[in-house]
């Protein structure tokens, strides 16, 4: 009996010295396995010629939640610079751009599909991350439909249409289930 008490002294006493040690070796793995996946957001666009809905997901990349809306400026990079902007002041980072592709009902590429594209290619190189194009027919329809239920005012709509339809975007994207 004795010797148990002191076996489980000497235990108890060397997970004492040991604890904080390991408590650094659990952080640091924590840091490089899961924070290099899970830390980083995904970015929905919904792209408009005037201006542009941004939307972000949590670090878990579970739940999308409106951003920013961006005003288009004269030219793509400058477009992207704003995006980029807008990131670097809430100290987001970005893991994949998901970006609304308008096609129509036939699912052929929409007159904006093209003009997307050219955007796509600035922004990609002013993030540095790649970019997804997501089907995104009707989701201004849609958040129209979402803030009229909810009984928002037609001024207050218009204000955050964008952001709700990137964030249908990104939500719809987020919702498909991912292979490993």
């Amino acid at each position: 009996m004795l010797h148990t008490l002191k076996l489980r002294f000497t235990q108890l006493n060397l997970h004492k010295r040991l604890g904080p040690l390991l408590n650094n070796v659990r952080q640091l793995a924590r840091t490089e396995t899961i924070g290099r996946h899970m830390g980083k957001r995904l970015l929905g666009i919904d792209y408009g010629t005037k201006r542009i809905g941004l939307a972000i997901s949590d670090p878990r990349q579970i739940i999308a939640s409106p951003l920013a809306r961006v005003a288009t400026k004269k030219n793509h990079k400058e477009t992207a610079q704003a995006i980029k902007a807008v990131l670097e002041e809430k100290n987001f980072v970005i893991e994949k751009v998901v970006l609304g592709d308008p096609k129509l009902l036939s699912g052929e590429p929409s007159p904006l599909s093209k003009i997307i594209a050219l955007f796509a290619k600035d922004l990609e190189q002013v993030l540095e991350c790649p970019i997804a194009f997501f089907d995104e027919r009707l989701t201004s329809k849609q958040g129209e439909k979402l803030l009229i239920e909810a009984k928002v005012r037609r001024k207050k709509r218009a204000k955050v249409i964008d952001t709700m339809s990137a964030t249908l975007i990104l939500q719809s994207y987020l919702a498909i289930p991912k292979m490993p």
